[in-house]
């Protein structure tokens, strides 16, 4: 035997799982010289392709290319947390992360964000905003149900709305 024969046998003893092509090109020949070694040897000739998850060994579709869904799934990195507005356990996927930071406060819902962003972020968490906290209108008059108007986008003070109709109607 010549010494590209028994370089070819060795590498394909050592390495079952190795294409003819790696080795043709390993030891200068062509990948047709090294399948025509191989024949002759009893050895099998072409790479067998494993169809199985490497992780589990369950059978792959066609376009999967590593491991199958549930190992992928198993294989992610989660982050697990209580709810920011009630408090359940929340488990989260690392690529729900934006920007691959972790996120400071997670939910169980989408309704439990709404809430929490209301209340720290909505309406009633900027200053300005406070009207429904004021006790006395501009004009110093009580803000009781007795003296309001509501509507709609807010409320207003009925002594003052008053007052500014008795001056509408001197004036015209």
């Amino acid at each position: 035997m010549t010494s590209t024969t028994e370089r070819a046998l060795a590498l394909r003893q050592e390495h079952p799982d190795i294409r003819a092509s790696v080795i043709a090109r390993t030891l200068g020949v062509s990948r047709e010289r090294v399948r025509q070694i191989l024949y002759r040897a009893g050895l099998p000739t072409h790479f067998v392709k494993q169809d199985g998850c490497p992780v589990c060994g369950l059978k792959r579709s066609y376009y999967s290319k590593r491991r199958c869904m549930d190992c992928r799934i198993r294989a992610t990195p989660k982050i697990e947390r209580s709810c920011g507005w009630c408090g359940t356990s929340v488990v989260r996927k690392a690529s729900c992360w934006r920007n691959g930071q972790e996120p400071k406060v997670l939910f169980c819902t989408k309704q439990h964000q709404g809430f929490w962003a209301g209340k720290y972020h909505g309406f009633a968490a900027h200053p300005e905003n406070k009207k429904q906290l004021k006790t006395h209108c501009i004009r110093g008059h009580p803000l009781v149900e007795d003296n309001l108007y509501h509507f709609k986008r807010g409320r207003a003070c009925k002594a003052c709305s008053k007052g500014r109709h008795a001056r509408e109607r001197l004036g015209s």
